[in-house]
This record gives C-alpha cells, structure tokens and sequence, in this order.
C-alpha cells in the first residue's frame, strides 16, 4: 500500500529535518527511509524518529517503508514530497527570516509579511509577541514600535 503526500514540504538545503512516523496498536515496526531516483539524501538513523538532511537544492521525494512481520497489513509505504531550496532561493521565499537585524526600510515592509513570518521576525530580534491578537496590523505595529522602525504600519 502507497499513501502519498502530494504538496511539498518546503526546506532549505543542507538542513536537518528531524522527522517522526508514528503508529497506532502494538506493533514493533521497522522503519526504512530513502529517497527516490538516487537522491542524495542523508538519514541519520533507521529508525521511527530521525533526521533527514538535503544536500542539493530541487525535487525529492522520500519513502518511508514500515514493516512488521506480524501485521497482516505489512509493509506500508509512504511517500513524501519534498522542495529543497539553495539558501539565496530561502531567503527570498521568507524574508522576515532572512538575517537576523534584517534592513526594512519602514514599517510598511512589516505588513507584506505574513503573520508566522512576523512571528520568525520578533523572535529573530528578541520581541515577545506571546499573548499579542492574532492581528496582522497590531503584530507590525508592535514590532515597528520595539524596532524603532519609522513608516506607517
């Protein structure tokens, strides 16, 4: 049995990605991860919860094969679709996330992003926006305001 993913998960090269399968019952699985049409993808234990690690930019789709030799249902695969971005592409995908003191040229700049990215943003720079409404507007304002970042939020 196949169950695939279609979206990609989007992620940077060379960026460990701790993943974990889970499983519901009493079985006592093995766990096998890989990666289609000979990417170079590197996992660093066989194992239900591991890190996956993407050394060139482009597609890639992994599988994760579960095993259990008493299951009637055994093996599964997965398949999961991944993006891999070079870090230049990264950055201009989250460019509240870029590079910590990040040049804005005001405050409007804020309210392009979106709400996780300011989010990425205010932890980046040391702002606790814990607690704060889920307001686009507000959030900028805030993070403007503890910025000292001048412009029209």
């Amino acid at each position: 049995m196949l169950t695939n993913y279609g979206e990609p998960i989007y992620c940077k090269v060379n960026d460990a990605l701790a993943v974990e399968a889970a499983i519901t019952g009493d079985a006592s699985p093995s766990y096998k991860w890989e990666a289609r049409g000979n990417y170079p993808m590197v996992v660093s234990e066989q194992a239900a919860i591991t890190t996956l690690t993407f050394p060139q930019e482009g597609s890639a789709t992994v599988t994760l094969t579960v095993t259990d030799r008493t299951a009637t249902d055994s093996p599964i695969t997965y398949g999961m679709n991944f993006y891999i971005a070079s870090q230049a592409e990264w950055d201009a995908l989250h460019p509240a996330a870029a590079k910590p003191g990040i040049d804005l040229s005001g405050a409007d700049d804020l309210m392009r992003l979106t709400i996780p990215q300011l989010k990425d943003f205010a932890a980046m720079n040391g702002i606790n926006v814990a607690g704060l409404p889920r307001s686009k507007q507000l959030l900028a304002e805030y993070i403007a305001a503890n910025m000292n970042i001048k412009g029209n939020a």
